[in-house]
């Protein structure tokens, strides 16, 4: 069906409805866009930041039992003391166990999950051997303590290592994450300033052809009230007249 053939008020009606699905377009364009980005961005919170500190906070935490556990073996004669820091070995234990659980829920790759299994595996024999140290200190037996603290430092210090290991390539992880957030962002506003400008135009164009299908019969009209207000009326009705007359 031609332009010319369609009524002045849907030609209207067309014009509005083509603007319109371009407004709509963008709007959902946009949004769809816009969720993505918050997604990735919750994503990178929630596994990535969040796993970041647990993990660091573990660290912190093994380190403080540590100190707690050579203050216990190098005074053995403060019991006061020494019952302080058995509580506050304990109460750090919780909190890097309960750190360490958190950490196991969010979103791990295959070299995270192996990771932990590593993990697990050397602190394992790490409470073993601590808890032992920790009697023979508390039983007075201070040299068979640092002998048997000789004998887990490789196993201490492997756990620790790894904790760091994961830490920085969950680093690494959010850093990709931020990466591809501000590729994604550049993109988008691309797209965007490519859909406005493609809505610009065709809503121009448009608006232009629409225009002049409805000018022309308009210009006609009075071009014809003119004729007829000179007094001729012998004049035939312009074919476009009566074109929208029937529709």
């Amino acid at each position: 069906m031609k332009l010319s053939n369609i009524k002045i008020k849907s030609k209207l009606h067309l014009l509005s409805s083509i603007l319109l699905i371009f407004t709509v377009f963008i709007g959902i364009f946009g949004y769809i866009q816009l969720k993505i980005s918050n997604d990735n961005m919750e994503s990178m919170y929630n596994n990535k930041l969040n796993a970041i500190n647990w993990l660091n906070d573990n660290r912190n935490q093994a380190r403080a039992i540590e100190a707690d556990m050579y203050y216990i073996i190098l005074y053995p004669d403060d019991k006061d003391k020494q019952n302080e820091k058995m509580k506050d070995i304990e109460k750090r234990r919780k909190m890097f166990d309960d750190n360490f659980q958190n950490y196991k829920k969010v979103e791990l790759d295959t070299y995270e999950e192996d990771m932990i299994t590593t993990i697990e595996n050397d602190l394992s024999k790490y409470r073993e051997g601590r808890n032992e140290i920790l009697k023979l200190a508390l039983e007075g037996k201070q040299k068979e303590a640092l002998e048997k603290n000789e004998d887990i430092k490789d196993v201490a210090n492997n756990f620790q290592a790894n904790l760091k290991e994961l830490a920085l390539h969950t680093v690494k992880e959010a850093d990709e994450i931020n990466e591809l957030n501000n590729e994604n962002y550049k993109k988008i506003t691309l797209i965007f300033l490519i859909s406005i400008a493609v809505s610009i135009i065709v809503g121009y164009l448009m608006s232009k052809i629409i225009t002049k299908n409805i000018v022309k019969p308009l210009d006609i009209s009075v071009n014809y009230l003119d004729i007829l207000s000179s007094g001729d009326f012998t004049s035939e009705v312009p074919i476009e007249l009566k074109r929208e007359k029937m529709k």
